[in-house]
């Protein structure tokens, strides 16, 4: 009989926690579809928007930037492309110099060709116009390259993160499910055992 004492007790324990193993699967299948949506992030604004909010705002500045010619600090994604473009500067000059430094303005300069041995590039000139009276000179080219790498970044991470998140939940509901199958099983055992004199 301490057998079956030992069946009910854990029968008692898990009767709330089997009743979710159901509700566990289903929460990490929905899960495992956000990394989906995550992957296809692009086609889904909303999500990239989530996902990678510097991203979005950069795009939107480059956008501004292409139909103005210009970006200044209420306009958006100027934040964005100003600490892409401290972050690049960062690596090359010392970061209490930077401190003491702001973009006030960015202008989109006229495309010129640039002429080396084998071929001519296009070149798409962006000028930074900073508080100490400076101007710095950057490619286009360069400044989309590292707007594209905020959003391969974020979104690889979340959809990996997530994607684990889904399937330890499903994980879970399983091993549940399992115990509970076995429990069953140990009951129909026990019940069709001959009571002892």
């Amino acid at each position: 009989y301490s057998r079956d004492l030992i069946i009910l007790m854990w029968d008692k324990k898990f009767q709330k926690i089997r009743k979710s193993a159901l509700f566990l699967f289903i929460i990490g299948l929905l899960i495992e579809s956000m990394a989906f949506m995550a992957g296809q992030a692009d086609n889904i604004p909303f999500v990239l928007r989530a996902i990678s909010p510097d991203y979005v705002g950069a795009m939107e500045g480059l956008k501004r930037l292409e139909s103005t010619m210009a970006l200044v600090p209420k306009e958006s994604g100027f934040k964005e492309i100003s600490n892409i473009f401290h972050k690049e500067l960062s690596t090359l000059n010392p970061t209490k110099r930077l401190e003491q430094i702001s973009i006030i303005k960015i202008d989109r300069r006229s495309p010129s060709l640039r002429f080396n041995r084998k071929r001519a590039k296009e070149i798409i000139p962006i000028t930074f116009h900073l508080s100490d009276g400076q101007q710095a000179h950057w490619n286009l080219e360069i400044l989309m390259d590292r707007v594209k790498k905020l959003k391969k970044g974020n979104v690889f991470i979340f959809a990996i993160a997530i994607f684990a998140f889904g399937v330890i939940i499903q994980f879970i509901g399983f091993v549940i499910q399992t115990i509970e199958k076995t429990n069953k099983v140990a009951r129909k055992t026990s019940g069709s055992r001959p009571l002892s004199r």
